[in-house]
């Protein structure tokens, strides 16, 4: 199917020129087109200089003029045909020019956006990748045991409780002391196992221990339930309880009840100090 070009006003019927000269034309407008686009000009500012009567139209030399000074080179022939095709009675109509070196893209219909959101809004989403301490079963242990210690659930007592003590009567059971949830305190087994026995020194001295609290209150200025490692330890040195430990044992204490205050650990010494009463309550009423 061809399409026919209606003649404009003033200049000559388009279709009724050589084909030499109308496929000259086409190869100079694609060349002006690649140049613009692959050097971002902007032809229209320029004729806009020229265009003193501002009536769209410009002379045969401002035109030469206007492609040459940003480098668009053409030859005489690929001039003449432009002229021919975009001249009319007032001189070289710039805005017929222009509407073929720059077309408008053609937008999309408003609904096939819409489609688009509608459908990544009703895209599944990927499903997170499991952490480590999803896939850890020693971590998933703990968690389990620190929620049954913490809530009292009832649970089987051969996953909670330890192991073979019918075999050494004399071994002191330990009670498991829960952790918070978090990789910096995580303890394993062979820091929960120094970290109940610590413990266990510990709540041993009820008269050390009720004279503990209002030293680490004391040290507490603001109020907020955290001391940092150093006053910790000075309060436990006053109240005469770090002879009592190890410094390793001191240092899964500390871990075990560590909380990150800003840009620093420090120690939960509430937690702290309701474990030691959870433990010196349990071992009062221990028959054994």
């Amino acid at each position: 199917m061809e399409i026919l070009e209606l003649p404009r006003k003033g200049a000559k019927h388009w279709q009724s020129v050589n084909l030499k000269s109308r496929e000259l034309c086409e190869e100079a407008v694609d060349k002006v087109k690649q140049k613009t686009m692959k050097r971002r000009i902007l032809l229209k500012p320029v004729f806009r200089d020229y265009d003193k009567n501002n009536n769209g139209h410009v002379t045969r030399n401002q035109m030469r003029q206007a492609l040459h000074s940003n480098g668009i080179l053409l030859s005489d022939e690929e001039l003449f045909s432009l002229e021919e095709r975009f001249n009319n009675d007032m001189g070289f109509n710039y805005f017929w020019f222009l509407r073929e070196v720059d077309p408008k893209p053609q937008e999309d219909a408003l609904y096939t956006g819409f489609i688009e959101e509608m459908k990544k809004l009703n895209r599944e989403k990927p499903k997170a990748k499991a952490t480590r301490q999803e896939k850890d079963i020693v971590q998933i242990m703990a968690k389990v045991k620190g929620k049954v210690v913490r809530e009292r659930i009832r649970a089987v007592e051969e996953a909670f409780t330890q192991s073979c003590l019918e075999r050494s009567p004399l071994t002191i059971p330990l009670q498991h002391i829960p952790t918070k949830d978090c990789e910096k305190n995580f303890l394993n087994f062979d820091e929960r196992k120094i970290l109940g026995i610590a413990m266990q020194k510990l709540s041993k001295k009820p008269d050390l221990q009720m004279n503990l609290y209002p030293v680490l209150r004391d040290y507490d200025k603001e109020n907020c339930g955290t001391i940092s490692e150093h006053q910790f330890q000075k309060a436990l040195i006053l109240r005469e309880m770090m002879d009592l430990i190890s410094p390793n044992e001191f240092e899964v204490i500390c871990k075990c009840f560590s909380f990150e205050r800003g840009m620093r650990q420090e120690i939960d010494y509430r937690a702290f100090m309701k474990a030691l009463d959870i433990l010196y309550a349990t071992d009062k009423y221990n028959p054994f």
